[in-house]
């Protein structure tokens, strides 16, 4: 199979979290043997997959609203803004918010009653001991990294960090959305492995708990992987759904099957492998399915592709 264009794989991307979402949600806080039993006494499969797709028992999540946040705020101002992100975010919390976890609930109530975003972040993080590190900023770490995807690696550690910060002040939380960025990167020019290896290398430097949770997929077994809410165990499950893949559906399914908590985890996933096997990787089946349900993957689409014009406008 021949590498996907620079587009495609930013498509892919895109269109990989809400993919991932999707097929997550109706399985959130399942174990695998629970996934198992609702599907029929076996691991959801690409069949299986397409009819959840199809029959609209998937529906998206906060995973992908703020992922689609954070492309249009983006998108609108040319440059990742963390301003901007903010109040974007804040508006979709106002008028929407979907499947918002408590502490990014917490933060943005207190946005919303007049503090500024890094003292209502820094203020929740202190209230819980600091000591909380739950995926929600991970899960909407895609746009940053495509948009700057050929920045200088000290501009994407800054940015993705303060975009991390507006709900999830925890340096693991920072550390793991600049890992993810550095690992979606490198995809495009190296194997996984050595993608993994590199982006553990560049994290190291701020979080040895992050870097060593890039690295643990390498050699973890099955059983050593949960796909919980800590950010760190998200991180590492995406990544071995990923590494343990030879296809999009592989990596999607994997992350899905092992169920805890599905939609970040996929959605995850999703941004990494649909990043390295391109929108032309994701199935057919799955692709017609989202548009027969009305699924914002075309708007996922023109999202990509703005960003995609941003990056090389940014960094040529």
């Amino acid at each position: 199979m021949s590498s996907p264009s620079a587009s495609d794989r930013f498509r892919g991307c895109l269109v990989g979290v809400l993919t991932g979402d999707l097929l997550g949600a109706p399985f959130e806080g399942m174990s695998g043997a629970q996934i198992a039993r609702e599907s029929g006494g076996r691991p959801i499969d690409r069949s299986t997959a397409a009819e959840i797709l199809r029959s609209g028992k998937g529906f998206y999540t906060d995973d992908t609203s703020q992922t689609m946040c954070v492309a249009e705020s983006i998108v609108e101002r040319g440059a990742v803004d963390p301003d901007a992100i903010a109040s974007r975010l804040v508006h979709w919390f106002k008028t929407d918010g979907r499947g918002i976890g408590l502490q990014t609930w917490e933060v943005f109530d207190s946005i919303s009653r007049g503090r500024r975003w890094q003292e209502a972040s820094f203020e929740v993080w202190t209230a819980r001991d600091r000591d909380a590190a739950g995926n929600g900023s991970l899960m909407r770490f895609a746009p940053v990294a495509l948009a700057l995807f050929d920045a200088p690696t000290d501009e994407l550690q800054a940015r993705s960090s303060e975009v991390s910060s507006i709900t999830h002040w925890d340096p693991r939380c920072r550390a793991a959305c600049f890992g993810a960025s550095v690992l979606l990167r490198e995809l495009a020019s190296v194997r996984p492995e050595r993608a993994v290896e590199i982006a553990a290398e560049a994290t190291e430097v701020t979080d040895r708990d992050a870097a060593g949770s890039l690295r643990k997929p390498l050699t973890a077994r099955e059983d050593e992987i949960r796909g919980t809410g800590f950010v760190l165990d998200t991180l590492t499950t995406a990544v071995w759904s990923l590494l343990r893949s030879h296809s999009f559906e592989e990596a999607i399914l994997a992350a899905v099957n092992l169920g805890d908590d599905t939609d970040t985890t996929a959605a995850v996933a999703g941004a990494l492998a649909g990043f390295y096997y391109g929108l032309n990787g994701i199935p057919e089946q799955w692709r017609a399915a989202l548009r027969l349900v009305g699924a914002p993957a075309p708007w996922m689409v023109e999202l990509a592709d703005r960003l995609w014009e941003i990056s090389r406008r940014l960094h040529s």
